[in-house]
């Protein structure tokens, strides 16, 4: 659990420090980037710290007591909030290569409202619990509390129905789709000529599509074993693990704080030069061959080039 506190916590703020430098900011969908670190980064700052103090000291967590309620509430506003910047950033990568326009880029109002609507998601999602509709009690491994998968109750195993249908199944099934359609487009748009920028530039989408792919592989493999095993206690009616194996996918749930980096810095050149020098101390960009898909290019022909041979020249969207 430590070592999940100190990657998560430096992983994410040098996320946050990378995205704000220049040859980030214009990126469509670094502010969604930005806003999965800034949830993982308060999960880790204002979540975990207090829950391994209180393990450590031996104390139990209490069904209604105040540490149990913020446990829950911090922890699952900011998993919603995770998935439904998952799936909004899914929405905006089909959005952006189907434009198929150099110069189209996601209005900062519309990323705005994105980023404050899955919030918002997050929590609506985690507030019944707090108003008497369920609430949130110790997991069966003790690490932390969450809603009460458990319950009998009816009007409860409505709400948790509904949390698991909207905070994870919908959403799943809304990401898969936005990345099928994704995919088919890339497929679909040909690069004319394949001069050497648009394939360049072609093949920067592709890796860009491949690494949102992987951060949202990552999020749902995290998340899905701990999903899986909570729905079956509520079919159930008593939790199916031990306290000793329900940690598995407890921890596996919490370590999603941790992937996100890695996966930036593994299928993202331009972050991992930038991170690079944001540690040796060096702020000067250096131009790297992919550089030429970042930008808009201005391709000199003939007047009557296009005309005379019917095609047309045009460059993809930039993600």
């Amino acid at each position: 659990m430590f070592l999940i506190l100190l990657f998560g916590f430096f992983g994410n703020l040098f996320t946050i420090i990378v995205l704000r430098h220049r040859e980030h900011r214009k990126k469509s969908i670094t502010p969604l980037m930005m806003n999965l670190a800034v949830a993982d980064l308060m999960i880790v700052v204002f979540g975990y710290p207090a829950v391994i103090s209180n393990n450590m000291q031996g104390q139990m967590m209490r069904t209604g007591g105040p540490l149990c309620i913020w446990s829950g509430f911090i922890n699952g506003i900011t998993g919603i909030t995770s998935i439904g910047t998952l799936t909004a950033m899914s929405g905006v990568v089909y959005q952006t290569i189907k434009r198929n326009n150099p110069n189209y880029s996601i209005p900062n109002r519309q990323n705005l409202v994105l980023i404050m609507g899955a919030w918002l998601y997050g929590f609506v999602a985690l507030l019944p619990p707090l108003i008497g509709w369920n609430r949130f009690v110790p997991g069966k491994a003790g690490l932390s509390c969450a809603p009460d998968w458990t319950t009998q109750d009816l009007v409860s195993t409505v709400y948790i129905v509904l949390l698991v249908a909207g905070g994870f199944f919908i959403p799943f099934i809304m990401i898969t789709t936005f990345l099928t359609m994704t995919h088919r487009l890339l497929r679909r748009f040909p690069v004319p000529l394949d001069p050497f920028i648009l394939a360049q530039r072609r093949r920067y989408q592709q890796r860009t599509v491949l690494m949102i792919i992987a951060t949202m592989v990552a999020f749902l493999l995290s998340w899905s074993p701990y999903c899986i095993v909570s729905f079956t206690a509520t079919i159930k009616g008593h939790h199916v693990l031990t306290s000793g194996e329900a940690e598995i996918p407890e921890l596996m749930a919490k370590a999603s704080v941790v992937y996100n980096p890695i996966i930036y810095i593994i299928m993202n050149e331009r972050f991992r030069r930038t991170l690079v020098r944001i540690i040796i101390g060096n702020n000067r960009p250096r131009v790297a061959p992919d550089e030429a898909t970042d930008h808009n290019f201005i391709i000199s022909a003939p007047r009557n080039f296009g005309r005379e041979n019917n095609l047309v020249i045009t460059t993809t969207a930039e993600i």
